[in-house]
Formats: C-alpha cells, structure tokens, sequence
C-alpha cells in the first residue's frame, strides 16, 4: 500500500528448517529460546536502523519547495480550511506501529499550534468507516480523512509511514520526515 519495498533477511538452512510458513496455515516458530531471541533481536535492529535513517527516507524524492494544491481528502469531521494557511499533513494507518506511537505527539502539536493557525491533518488510505472507531479510541484530536486513491501519497512519493510534510501558508513543502522529528522551531518558521 505504501510502496513496494520488502526486508529480505537471509537465513542459514538450520534456521529455515525450523521456521516456515505456507499459504493459508499459521507459522510455526521454533521453541528454542536462543533463536527466537536471535529473531527479535534481527527485527529490533531492522526497525532501528530504518526508524534511524534520513528524514526523507519515507519518500522516494524530496519534496521541500514542491508546491501542493488542495488538500482533497474525506474527512471524518468537516473539512479544515487550509487556504492561506501552514499545514501539517501526516501519512499513518492504524496498523502501523510507529503511527499510532506518533499520535500523541501530533495531538500536541495540534494542542500547542492550532490557536496560532497550523491545521493539522492525519491521512490515511483505510476507508472512513474503518478508521472512525480507531480515531475515537485513540483520542485523535486533530483533522483525519482518507486520501482515496493515495492521491496525495502518490503526488508526495511517499514509501514509508509514518511520514509528514509542513507546508506554508503558500502551500509548499518546507519540512519532510517522521513526525517525530518535527520541531517547534520548524513550525514557528511557517507561522510568521
């Protein structure tokens, strides 16, 4: 949904007799300690270093001073007005680990920026109805909507998520990467 990158791992013949999975039937996993142990700790430092890398990663190219039109999604509430003003797009999905970590950090740069007029909004490509329930049990206080299609997604180049762009009141990308690492101080910059 969000690109066609794949983690290949390669693993030694003792290990691919003890784990496999067939189409349609449960894996099974070794009981030996050790080499579930070894298997988390492979995937905790995949995730690391991926986390860890560029702030562009998440994108195909970099898209700081790319102009972006309308921001044309459907919304779960009614549609922000965005015309004129600095916007936080976040790309997310509710079975994405890292996005929902991210949640509370958007919800307080929501918080802290709304009244100074950022609009933040979370999208995702998972249908309204989908994702109404998530959005309530999570607490997301900002806009969320459905980028149908992945129109924007795909307009952005987006490849990973969780992924954010900060546009300025001229609607052009000034800031990418993990919304996490989006600062106050970045945000300040559009506000002027």
């Amino acid at each position: 949904m969000y690109g066609n990158s794949t983690l290949a791992v390669a693993l030694d013949s003792d290990f691919r007799e003890n784990l496999y999975c067939l189409p349609h039937e449960a894996p099974y996993f070794p009981k030996n300690n050790t080499t579930m142990k070894s298997i988390l700790t492979l995937l905790v430092s995949a995730s690391l270093f991926f986390t860890a890398t560029d702030a562009n990663a998440a994108a195909s190219k970099s898209n700081v001073g790319k102009k972006l039109g309308e921001v044309k999604a459907d919304f779960l509430k009614t549609k922000p007005v965005t015309a004129g003003k600095p916007v936080m797009l976040e790309f997310w999905a509710t079975w994405c680990g890292p996005c929902v970590a991210s949640i509370p950090h958007v919800n307080e740069i929501h918080k802290k920026f709304e009244s100074k007029g950022l609009v933040v909004i979370g999208l995702t490509q998972e249908s309204n109805q989908d994702i109404k329930a998530f959005v309530k049990a999570k607490n997301m206080e900002y806009n969320v909507g459905t980028d149908k299609g992945g129109k924007i997604n795909k307009e952005l180049g987006i490849t990973g998520i969780p992924h954010a762009v900060l546009l300025n009141k001229a609607g052009e990308v000034v800031w990418e990467g993990h919304p996490a690492s989006l600062t106050d101080a970045d945000i300040e910059k559009v506000l002027k």
